[in-house]
């Protein structure tokens, strides 16, 4: 049978973004949706947590990448985030190292040091307005630079802080930051079992994906909470009484991520046939999983939309894809544990030292990260 969905072929390249459209088609049409493109491709968008399931784990040697890698590849020509094949198993083994639990317990000081200096400035900052988006972004790239790669002078690495647009301009200063990362590496700053080309595509990827993911659900979060000031006080009454555990905490970052998971969709290409149970996909069909809307279904969480990190005390069993911000199968987020403890520290530390408000309404800017639109600006209050 052939799924539902909009009539019109659609020029993807034209949307100005993708998140209003694929909301729109699922109210419209239910958990699978057909669509056509312009230059006569096949196209399917997935909501429910079975089927993406189905498409990023049980069946994920049938899909490669899909639309949109053409963008990061301006960005990065190879690395995990567009690799495929043998190529993406040497760069996911070059970087596995670098986040397991052992590796990261490494430098849990490291990133608490760089929380407390965030929030050493935020304090003495208050009754102003700061910039969180810039904030939280250098905060990242420290704790990427600094923390991960262990290389104290960012140098030029540190101005992406600052670099809020993703425009062309943005891709070529981007790119000519090779060379300066090949350097760090003759210098042996920087070191690995890769070729040395494919240890400057394995940095360039780290800072790319590693820092505004992490910043971008930082803002999120201070913005979820100035939005929701009882539990913001939940959460501080929790800091004062200790630092052990926080149980609260780690359900309000839970609770963000589901609701803005930093990358919201996740596209892949049909190898070859398949089937979304009575749909029939054709090979070389582009199949979207907004995780957007996987992680707000309407059968899997009551009331999806709700800020509520107390859903998390609910001891009943989930499908596995129902809460899966990080994405499952091979090609999960190999740097999930460091972007918790990221995080964890930043919250903990900040939440303890002010409270923070928007200026002004907080929007979304669903690109390739689920990014607050422009730069947000929040006064500061010491706590």
């Amino acid at each position: 049978m052939t799924a539902p969905g909009p009539r019109e072929p659609i020029e993807l390249d034209a949307l100005p973004e993708l998140l209003t459209p694929l909301r729109r088609w699922a109210a419209d049409h239910g958990d699978v949706v057909r669509f056509t493109t312009t230059d006569g491709g096949e196209g399917y968008s997935i909501t429910s947590p079975e089927l993406a399931e189905h498409v990023l784990r049980r069946n994920a040697r049938n899909y490669v990448r899909g639309h949109g890698v053409d963008r990061v590849r301006l960005l990065v020509r190879g690395g995990m985030l567009v690799a495929e094949g043998e190529a993406w198993l040497r760069h996911r083994a070059l970087a596995r190292p670098l986040f397991q639990r052992d590796a990261l317990a490494g430098i849990v000081d490291r990133i608490r040091g760089e929380a407390v200096a965030t929030a050493g400035a935020w304090a003495a900052a208050s009754g102003t307005a700061i910039d969180v988006t810039a904030g939280t972004s250098a905060f990242a790239l420290r704790c990427i630079v600094h923390g991960l790669l262990g290389v104290r002078d960012a140098g030029p690495l540190g101005e992406l802080a600052n670099d809020a647009a993703r425009d062309l301009g943005f891709a070529r200063r981007f790119r000519a930051l090779r060379p300066i990362v090949g350097a760090m590496i003759d210098r042996g700053e920087v070191s690995g079992d890769g070729t040395r080309d494919e240890l400057v595509d394995h940095v360039l990827t780290l800072v790319l994906a590693g820092h505004e993911t992490t910043a971008s659900t930082l803002v999120w979060i201070w913005t979820l909470l100035a939005a929701h000031p009882a539990v913001e006080a939940r959460l501080h009454a929790e800091l004062a009484a200790g630092p052990v555990g926080l149980p609260f905490l780690d359900r309000v970052i839970a609770e963000a991520l589901r609701l803005y998971p930093a990358v919201w969709l996740l596209t892949r290409r049909a190898l070859g046939p398949d089937r979304f149970g009575d749909v029939e996909v054709a090979a070389g069909a582009q199949v979207f999983v907004p995780l957007y809307l996987v992680l707000r279904h309407p059968a899997h969480w009551p009331d999806p939309d709700a800020f509520d990190p107390d859903r998390f005390l609910d001891p009943a069993p989930r499908h596995p894809l129902a809460y899966a911000p990080f994405g499952v199968g091979p090609r999960s987020c190999v740097g999930e544990h460091l972007a918790r403890l990221e995080l964890r520290e930043h919250v903990a530390a900040v939440a303890a030292r002010v409270a923070l408000r928007p200026t002004a309404p907080v929007e979304l800017d669903p690109q390739i990260n689920l990014r607050p639109r422009g730069p947000v600006t929040m006064t500061v209050r010491a706590r």
